[in-house]
C-alpha cells in the first residue's frame, strides 16, 4: 500500500496540477530569457550603433527625460496615454505590413490572399469599434 502522507491524495487526485505548476514556472522564465536574448542579439546583429552620433544621443536624452513626465502627470493620465498608444499599435502594424506588401519591397515573398485577409481583419475590427464609439 502506498504511503499516504500529507498532500499525497491531492497530487494523485489532480495529476495535471503538476504540469500546470511546471508550466507556470517555466513559461515566464522562458519568455524573459527569449526576449532578452533575442532582442539583444537582434539589436547588435541588425545594425551597428555610432555612440557618438546625434541619433544615439537623442535616444539617450529621450530615454532619460521621457520618464520624468511621471512627475508632472497623474498616474491615471499616464495609464490612459499608455492604453491609447497601445490601442493604435495593432492597426498601425497591420496597415504597415499591408503597405509594405508590394513586389518592389518583398519581391516574390508577397503575402497571399489569406494573409492579406488576416491583416485586414484587425483593421476592420478597429474601424468598426471606432465608428461605434464615435457614432
Amino acid at each position: 500500500m502506498p504511503d499516504v502522507g500529507e498532500g499525497a491524495e491531492h497530487e494523485s487526485a489532480q495529476p495535471a496540477s503538476r504540469w500546470r505548476r511546471a508550466l507556470a514556472v517555466i513559461g515566464p522564465g522562458a519568455l524573459v530569457a527569449a526576449t532578452g536574448v533575442g532582442a539583444g542579439d537582434l539589436a547588435t546583429a541588425a545594425f551597428t550603433v555610432d555612440v557618438r552620433g546625434r541619433p544615439y544621443r537623442a535616444y539617450l536624452w529621450g530615454l532619460s527625460l521621457v520618464p520624468l513626465a511621471g512627475l508632472l502627470l497623474e498616474f491615471k493620465a499616464i495609464q490612459k496615454l499608455y492604453a491609447v498608444i497601445g490601442a493604435f499599435f495593432l492597426p498601425l502594424l497591420a496597415l504597415t505590413l499591408l503597405a509594405l506588401n508590394r513586389e518592389r519591397h518583398v519581391g516574390q515573398a508577397k503575402n497571399g490572399p489569406l494573409a492579406i485577409a488576416a491583416l485586414l481583419a484587425p483593421l476592420g475590427f478597429f474601424a468598426f469599434v471606432a465608428w461605434r464609439k464615435l457614432a
